[in-house]
């Protein structure tokens, strides 16, 4: 049975892409992105991407389209819910996070819009909140995908910052290790220098005997 690092490996870019995208859009629709770790496939696609499995331009294409999809699909649960329930929130503890949202959409929706894709929970809301309060779909579609042009280079990049992080601390570790060999090797010598130096004049070879 092949591990998760063959099976990593040998993963179509296709799929990587279809993967990262989809739980974007997901993590940007109420409900399910409370609990889809959208960023979190981000930045493992990123890596992927840094270890050649995929291309990082392509898969910053789809994460940013998967996520402004999501928001746009969240966007009109909002709307509907504003006609036919215009006071309707949630309940428990995401009700606080509900209303900071509409609260900054009404205030400020621009930096609502440009600010809120950077919190898991505001990520999540936002949309169908923006959709609750009434902001105007133009407006709200342009804005939101910068926004999520922006944040899909910033997550897949630190993916891919973070692959070659690794890949420096390797070498780096190599370098480490063949520096230790060395003094090693220098302290030996060294010493055997400073051992031979205080061996008797007649027997100066320590492997020979005496001359009688």
């Amino acid at each position: 049975m092949p591990d998760i690092g063959t099976a990593l490996a040998e993963l179509s870019p296709v799929w990587i892409y279809a993967v990262a995208a989809l739980a974007a859009g997901l993590a940007s629709v109420a409900l399910p992105g409370w609990f889809v770790p959208g960023q979190t496939a981000a930045v493992a696609a990123g890596a992927l991407a840094g270890a050649g499995q995929a291309n990082f331009g392509w898969l910053v294409c789809w994460v940013a389209a998967g996520a402004t999809s999501g928001c746009q699909v969240g966007y009109w649960i909002g709307s509907v819910i504003r006609r036919r329930r215009p006071n309707w929130r949630p309940h428990g503890r995401l009700a606080p996070w509900w209303d900071y949202a509409t609260d900054r959409l009404r205030r400020r929706p621009v930096g609502a819009v440009m600010v809120g894709r950077w919190n898991a929970a505001l990520r999540a809301c936002l949309p169908n909140a923006a959709g609750v309060a009434g902001t105007g779909a133009a407006r709200f579609f342009g804005w939101n995908s910068l926004a999520c042009v922006i944040w899909a280079g910033v997550v897949t990049g630190a993916g891919l910052a973070i692959h070659h992080a690794v890949r420096f601390a390797q070498l780096g570790l190599s370098a480490a290790s063949a520096l230790a060999l060395l003094i090693v090797i220098w302290v030996l010598w060294f010493g055997y220098r400073r051992w031979r130096q205080t061996l008797p004049p007649d027997n100066p070879n320590p492997f020979q005997p005496a001359a009688r």
